[in-house]
């Protein structure tokens, strides 16, 4: 079982080891993994496919996307301190989903043994923080035009279709929570790329 590129240097008994309690499961598109709060003992890393991470609104106005995981990139607990956590936001798989759920405790024992390992997860953990402060830059600073071809342009790298593009289940509500606009500005932006001429391939 192939696991994640952080693993390849770890001893071959300690892959062995792992692989023996990671379990990899299947997901439909818009299943849940997680809730905001629900308590786990495994963090999970996308085999394939693509989860959407969101927040729920203080204001009751639903939630909001605020980032993706995708493949080869981890759902972590803010705290590795326990071998268990409370989520600190909801999961689902924004497509069809293979993931691996990896007990806690074990990946809290490889980080003792192994620094690199520890650092490869802090490196992974900084990426995605970068990440999230450049979405959170443009949704502040760009004009909504240019946000949502950017979030576009995101989605073509993260969940590309085979015919170029953004995978098409993704959805246009999927898109407007992340971009922090409503669904009828998505739409209007579709219809005004179709009606240049442009194809939104999918």
């Amino acid at each position: 079982m192939y696991l994640h590129p952080l693993t390849r240097h770890l001893p071959q008994f300690e892959r062995d080891d792992l692989q023996k309690l990671v379990s990899i499961k299947s997901y439909k598109r818009n299943q849940r993994l997680l809730a905001n709060g629900e308590k786990s003992e495994r963090i999970l890393c996308v085999a394939s496919g693509l989860l959407r991470v969101s927040l729920v609104c203080n204001d009751g106005g639903g939630e909001v996307i605020t980032d993706f995981v995708r493949r080869e990139e981890f759902f972590l607990p803010q705290v590795l301190q326990n071998d268990d956590f409370d989520s600190a936001a909801t999961v689902v798989a924004a497509l069809p989903s293979d993931v691996y759920e990896i007990p806690l405790s074990a990946v809290r024992a490889l980080c003792i043994k192994y620094p690199y390992f520890t650092i490869g997860l802090l490196e992974h953990e900084s990426k995605r923080l970068g990440a999230l402060r450049m979405q959170l830059q443009r949704v502040t600073t760009c004009p909504t035009e240019k946000l949502i071809d950017c979030v576009m342009h995101e989605l073509a790298k993260i969940a590309p279709s085979e015919g170029g593009g953004y995978d098409k289940r993704i959805s246009q509500a999927n898109i407007a929570s992340y971009a922090g606009v409503s669904r009828e500005v998505v739409n209007k932006k579709m219809k005004s790329i179709e009606s240049r001429g442009l194809e939104i391939k999918g």
